[in-house]
């Protein structure tokens, strides 16, 4: 890694959360040779994320994505200094913010003196190529820059944590002084995209906070929030792209409100944990039984199946259509997403599938190989009482 020319390395730590950024992951970290130490955070991406940054020179380690505050300090926990430059895989700090960054950190004297713990930075937002130049993103600040030995995230939200100081000030810089060019979203459809995945993390950090709203509330922020953000943050004066932004912070407040009460729905099905089970490795004719009997025992069934496998008309039991084992991660991930209050402790999966199993390992729940035990066995993934030879074992367990 080779400084940009005429910066020498800058005495701090960027620290990346990222995962599956394949496409993007060489440019960012391209962006920031200036810095002395640079840390990537994989998420257990499916592609080939953490090789390339490994490839550049960055410090990479896994870890899976909990409370999105806990892990991103855990991630800085990671860092060699206490300065942290905090950016995501689909940013980009251009080199004018590089060499106002340098000059700030030749200042420490300064900051120091000043009580200043932590540097406001602009934000210029894309979707696709498009520069947003909505007036209420335009430039949009964001603690980035931060001494960690007084700011850290707050570990209360799952999506958009704040950033709390437990002492001192912060700095604005103006967009004059550089920008971080921040690539939000590959396109129109991503935004909505990203919309449906935060409210459902937004939905569950509500309920567990006791932040719930009514539905006749869900419908006056639609029209506030849309409002706000056309009229009072100037929306309408960027054309169609305003008005698509606007509605979309109104969508968020409704599907907001319908998943949370989704979530109170299925909570009442008193699922206790989750089973996902391998339709391959059952009698076509035991299939029906297997899965009622797991109902019986408390169980959300999952099953691993091609289209249309199953005909039970309950929401405890779910169809994951077999396929890439990268899909079916992504797939499974989001069951246990909706169901959030489960033991992960007694949830498992069971397959005679290796690449199936690791991924069990890689969501955190346990995993049963059905079928006798290759003779490299990995005694991690599966220790001697993960071995069954038949479903009948495990159903005699429950």
């Amino acid at each position: 890694m080779s400084g940009k020319r005429g910066l020498g390395k800058v005495p701090i730590s960027a620290v990346l959360v990222v995962k599956n950024e394949e496409r993007n992951i060489r440019r960012v970290l391209d962006s920031l040779r200036w810095v002395d130490d640079v840390v990537v955070v994989d998420d257990f991406s499916t592609d080939r994320t953490p090789d390339i940054a490994r490839d550049w020179g960055a410090r990479v380690f896994q870890r899976k994505m909990d409370i999105e505050g806990r892990h991103r300090n855990w991630a800085i926990a990671k860092a060699k200094h206490d300065w942290i430059l905090s950016i995501d895989g689909d940013e980009l700090v251009t080199p004018t913010l590089a060499r106002t960054i340098a000059s700030l950190m030749e200042r420490r004297g300064w900051l120091e003196k000043e009580t200043i713990v932590g540097i406001n930075l602009p934000m210029r937002i894309f979707i696709g190529n498009l520069w947003v130049r909505h007036p209420g993103w335009d430039p949009a600040y964001q603690l980035r820059l931060f001494d960690r030995r007084y700011v850290r995230f707050s570990e209360e939200e799952e999506v958009h944590p704040s950033i709390v100081a437990s002492e001192g000030k912060t700095y604005t810089l103006s967009p004059e002084e550089g920008v971080v060019l921040h690539f939000s979203y590959s396109g129109f459809s991503d935004l909505i995209r990203k919309v449906n995945a935060q409210t459902d993390l937004d939905a569950r950090k509500r309920i567990r906070l006791g932040r719930r709203y009514s539905g006749l509330n869900a419908v006056r922020k639609f029209f506030s929030h849309f409002l706000k953000e056309y009229t009072v943050k100037g929306g309408w004066r960027a054309g169609l792209v305003g008005l698509y932004i606007s509605f979309c912070a109104g969508l968020y407040q409704i599907l907001t409100w319908f998943k949370m009460r989704e979530l109170d729905m299925l909570s009442s099905l008193r699922v206790k944990a989750i089973v996902v089970l391998d339709g391959e490795v059952v009698d076509g004719d035991e299939l029906n039984a297997v899965v009622e009997r797991f109902l019986y025992s408390g169980y959300l069934v999952v099953v691993l199946g091609p289209e249309g496998a199953l005909s039970f008309a309950d929401d405890r039991v779910r169809l994951v259509v077999k396929g890439e084992v990268g899909e079916i991660k992504r797939q499974v991930e989001g069951i246990l997403l909706e169901f959030n209050g489960v033991s992960y402790a007694d949830s498992l999966m069971i397959s005679g599938d290796l690449g199936l199993l690791q991924v069990a390992k890689e969501v955190g729940i346990k995993a049963v190989l059905l079928g006798e035990a290759p003779e490299e066995n990995d005694e991690v993934l599966f220790p001697p009482d993960s071995v069954v030879s038949s479903i009948r074992e495990i159903l005699d367990t429950i």
